[in-house]
């Protein structure tokens, strides 16, 4: 829930925000806090697996964005972003129901998707990490991590994924250390 409350927290001019699943191997993200852009997260994502296996489609009107990651500048127009995730997020039942999204719960992807929508008068906002965002599906089992590698395995086969950002859905690995 303290993700709304990121512009605030930051004292910094460029700030890089990340869940603690995510999990990075290049220096790929360095290079987007350079850019010109004073607002971006990913739109699109990557299953590593190749089975196409990450959902978003379908779960709303409103096309989702993923705050699994986001850069951002102190800049007016980002504090406008900020405080409109704030408000989504406190009146987040009316906005469930206005997107018409499925799962109940609050989903940060969800509020900033609403605040971009909202704030860009109803028209895409089209200023998005380049790249998809890398993701291993939650029914893969994590058994390892190092500092160049995710180490897998599903349905008793183990792989390995080096050189690359990604985003870890086992949330119980997560949760172990």
């Amino acid at each position: 829930m303290e993700r709304a409350k990121a512009f605030d927290h930051s004292d910094y001019d460029t700030t890089l925000l990340m869940d603690c699943d995510y999990f990075c191997f290049t220096d790929n993200l360095l290079e987007i806090c350079k850019c010109e852009h004073d607002f971006l997260l990913h739109n699109k994502v990557h299953d590593v697996t190749g089975k196409d296996r990450i959902q978003g489609r379908l779960e709303s009107i409103l096309p989702i964005v993923w705050a699994t990651v986001v850069m951002f500048k102190k800049t007016d127009r980002v504090q406008r972003i900020f405080d409109m995730i704030k408000h989504v997020q406190q009146n987040y039942e009316h906005f469930r129901n206005l997107y018409r999204i499925k799962f109940k719960n609050y989903r940060n992807d969800y509020a900033f998707a609403i605040a971009l929508h909202q704030l860009n008068g109803q028209i895409s906002h089209n200023e998005f990490i380049p790249v998809p965002m890398n993701m291993l599906p939650h029914e893969y089992d994590v058994l390892a991590i190092d500092s160049q590698s995710v180490i897998f395995k599903y349905n008793n086969k183990v792989n390995v994924l080096s050189d690359m950002d990604v985003h870890i859905l086992d949330k119980e690995f997560a949760n172990a250390g």
